[in-house]
């Protein structure tokens, strides 16, 4: 009977993606991946593409052609962007955790960004935990969730710090001023021509 009830746990455990979700599914830099997390920045990428069309949703991601000359698929496409974006989000969260930023710093916004996730489920008759995996696949759960959703943000603010600060950094004046120093390097002209020889006719 005990050996059973092991059996029986295992298998439900097993089916929940508990195991499949933690397994390791990429490698990026010194960043390993799991399954669910990999599968978050895929759904990423892929959402715009599905909610505008732009794909068959109908089909695999792998039986859609994205690049012909390439032979590369949709999947592979966004695979390679789902990698990109771990990459980015993982240094930027680095840099912004080593300059002292901590999750409080977008505490609001991602109890905002949760609220709404868990408003867009009540609309559409789910649960939460339900939307998340129609929306990233079933290895998805609240708690991956929200851990990356807060990595996220947290990159997304360090950016935009850095970026208004490198603007504060100089003035109209300076920018125009190495603007007239560098213009042979900055401008940059394209242009075409149509070149043909007409026919001769003769009268």
């Amino acid at each position: 009977g005990i050996v059973v009830v092991v059996l029986v746990a295992a298998l439900l455990i097993w089916n929940s993606g508990f195991f499949q979700g933690r397994a390791l599914a990429a490698t990026v830099g010194d960043t390993q991946l799991s399954a669910a997390e990999l599968s978050y920045y895929y759904y990423n990428e892929r959402y715009m593409y599905a909610a505008y069309g732009m794909i068959d949703t109908s089909l695999p991601d792998d039986e859609q052609i994205y690049n012909e000359e390439e032979g590369t698929t949709y999947h592979d496409y966004f695979l390679e962007q789902a990698l990109l974006a771990a990459q980015s989000d993982q240094s930027l969260y680095d840099a912004a955790i080593q300059d002292g930023y901590t999750q409080e710093d977008i505490q609001e916004d991602l109890d905002a960004s949760i609220a709404s996730a868990r408003t867009s489920a009540s609309n559409s008759g789910y649960s939460y935990r339900s939307y998340l995996v129609s929306r990233y696949g079933k290895l998805m759960s609240p708690s991956i969730y929200e851990r990356l959703l807060a990595k996220s943000l947290l990159a997304n603010l360090y950016t935009q710090d850095k970026t208004q600060e490198f603007y504060d950094s100089y003035t109209t004046e300076e920018l125009e001023a190495y603007y007239q120093e560098h213009a042979d390097e900055f401008d940059e002209f394209v242009y075409s021509y149509l070149s043909f020889t007409p026919e001769t006719e003769e009268s």
